[in-house]
């Protein structure tokens, strides 16, 4: 009788220490990516759904810039589960999940939530990199789009019953951005300058512009009457540079890039600088020259350049036609 009752005696103190583990669940997700809702929103959030579960990721949109994580000079700080601006929210449904469920402003009949546990504490970390293509019969490649991948770490779970589930491994979550494409310019040949300055050429379209910055002695050679073909390599004195500009408001124009100093509008938001040259190699500025009527017109090539944001580099192509400019004798 004594060795029952010992034998009940722990059985109740095992069961009453086990910590919630008969109300905990499994976080465990496959490894799809994740999607949104509510962009350009104070509502967006990003999710995954399996079967009849969703993971809640709620946090302000501004935390997924395009921008790759090992370029950064300072690394965000971890974002704090706070339950307001940062929050983690994990469900049940009576039934699949779809986008409707989810992103819906008028809740569904059908499926309902049959559970719901969101995280007290706990922190973000966010890294981000970028996917680009294969080269392309050309050479060129582009950024397709970045990808951010959410850690999670010190996750405390309030249960039903009062105890707490604490989920020290938790499952990352993937969330990919589309990158902004480079504009090709297509048949945009002609070139503007500033006041017949053949040291300043660019073309832009939409919210993009390529610019070619040339000191006074390559542009003195490449746009001289020879027919060439005339090289010079792009140098920290002669630069190409494509800018990516906000249009929302302000659209772009001559004026925009002939003025003394840089307008505040539209605003610059990303830019990409060509990499310098190496003879016979890479960032080659080719110009032929033609007689014109006026003078001469040239024809501006650029070949095997490769533009730089970082680490980040895409390659412009075995050739790539910038553009025609023409100056007057």
């Amino acid at each position: 009788m004594k060795r029952f009752l010992a034998f009940l005696l722990l059985a109740v103190v095992f069961s009453s220490c086990d910590d919630g583990d008969l109300s905990q669940v499994s976080f465990e997700f496959d490894d799809s990516l994740a999607v949104q809702c509510g962009t350009e929103t104070d509502d967006f959030f990003i999710y995954k759904t399996q079967d009849r579960r969703a993971l809640i990721i709620q946090l302000p949109e501004i935390n997924f810039p395009n921008r790759i994580s090992a370029d950064l000079s300072t690394q965000p700080a971890p974002l704090i589960i706070n339950g307001s601006t940062v929050r983690l929210i994990y469900r049940e449904y009576s039934g699949d999940v779809s986008q409707s469920t989810i992103c819906s402003t008028v809740p569904a009949a059908n499926p309902y939530v049959v559970q719901e546990r969101e995280a007290t504490e706990g922190t973000i970390t966010i890294t981000t990199t970028a996917i680009k293509t294969e080269p392309d019969a050309n050479g060129t490649t582009a950024i397709t789009y970045y990808l951010h991948t959410l850690v999670f770490k010190d996750l405390v779970f309030d249960l039903d019953d009062g105890n707490k589930q604490i989920n020290e491994a938790f499952t990352q979550v993937t969330y990919k951005t589309t990158a902004t494409p480079f504009t090709p310019f297509a048949g945009l040949t002609g070139l503007f300058s500033c006041e017949n300055d053949d040291t300043f050429l660019f073309k832009y379209t939409g919210n993009q512009a390529l610019v070619l910055d040339l000191n006074n002695d390559d542009a003195a050679f490449l746009f001289s009457g020879e027919a060439g073909p005339k090289t010079r390599l792009i140098s920290a004195e002669s630069k190409l540079t494509r800018f990516f500009f906000n249009t929302d408001i302000t659209t772009l124009n001559n004026d925009y890039f002939c003025a003394n100093l840089t307008p505040a509008t539209p605003p610059i938001t990303d830019a990409f600088k060509a990499e310098d040259g190496v003879e016979n190699v890479s960032g080659i500025i080719e110009v032929t020259s033609l007689a014109s009527d006026n003078g001469f017109k040239h024809t501006i090539v650029l070949k095997n350049v490769r533009m730089v944001k970082g680490t980040l580099k895409v390659q412009m192509g075995t050739e790539y036609i910038f553009g025609e400019f023409e100056t007057t004798n």
